[in-house]
């Protein structure tokens, strides 16, 4: 498919076509037969989000130079809304692996995207975690705060919910800034998922039983400082440009969708 892209990158309506074709074949074979078990077993979708990743759908928005396909949120919406009409665990996990990745490409380093986004070719996979429940749906705010500690951080947090608890390989997670001035003084970290100290809860929903959406407390989790997104106390400017990006991109999903709807 990436092929097929490069050649007709400069026609926006063959490229989305493109891509609706090519995720209904993931879905049909793979992600539709696995639906019922994993929502009946509460079991991850390891293999559905294998299956994305062998296609390249994992980098959907990434640039081609990390193995990624470099197209807009006009593709990777009609490949959540395929993947969603099929297993709605799947969709939100691709969902949140696709945010976690795209605020490390917009907010890291070079060596950071080697590190952490290069792999996603491959099969590993992220997430984001900022929520806390005593401060509910702002999740800008928070209670936790790192610590500093050698070269790096200790994160004490409890979260409220993480999609992909306990699975993801990588999260994208929030906290205070050492000694905060104010409860939106926050600073974004990549947090290891394979590390002593990450302890996922439990998790039951009505139709989304796969996705693991459920709390997730690190315990003394240290973070070297070259896993810090940005400078300290940047987490908000991170924040707002989440939602500038959000705001263009529904626009150009707006100017850019086919007049056909299927």
């Amino acid at each position: 498919m990436s092929g097929i892209i490069s050649e007709n990158k400069n026609n926006a309506a063959l490229i989305l076509d493109e891509v609706r074709e090519n995720i209904r074949k993931i879905v049909e074979q793979v992600i539709r037969p696995n639906a019922d078990r994993i929502d009946r077993n509460k079991e991850f979708p390891s293999e559905n989000i294998a299956a994305l990743a062998k296609e390249g759908f994992n980098g959907i928005l990434l640039p081609e130079k990390l193995g990624g396909w470099g197209l807009n949120y006009s593709a990777f919406g009609i490949a959540v809304q395929e993947i969603a009409k099929a297993c709605p665990s799947t969709a939100l996990i691709y969902t949140m692996h696709v945010e976690a990745a795209r605020t490390i490409y917009a907010h890291g380093n070079e060596e950071q995207w080697e590190r952490w986004l290069k792999p996603v070719r491959s099969g590993k996979f992220g997430t984001t975690s900022t929520s806390e429940g005593a401060t509910g749906g702002h999740y800008w705010y928070n209670l936790s705060e790192a610590a500093r500690k050698d070269n790096g951080y200790i994160i004490n947090s409890q979260k409220s919910f993480t999609t992909s608890s306990g699975f993801a390989d990588f999260y994208v997670f929030q906290t205070k800034t050492p000694n905060a001035k104010s409860p939106d003084d926050i600073t974004y970290f990549i947090v290891d998922g394979h590390q002593e100290g990450i302890e996922p809860g439990e998790w039951s929903a009505m139709g989304v039983r796969g996705n693991h959406s459920s709390s997730l407390r690190l315990r003394d989790v240290y973070v070297d400082e070259k896993d810090r997104l940005g400078e300290e106390g940047e987490g908000k400017e991170i924040v707002q440009n989440g939602y500038r990006d959000f705001g263009r991109n529904t626009r150009l999903r707006q100017a850019e969708s086919p007049s056909r709807r299927e």
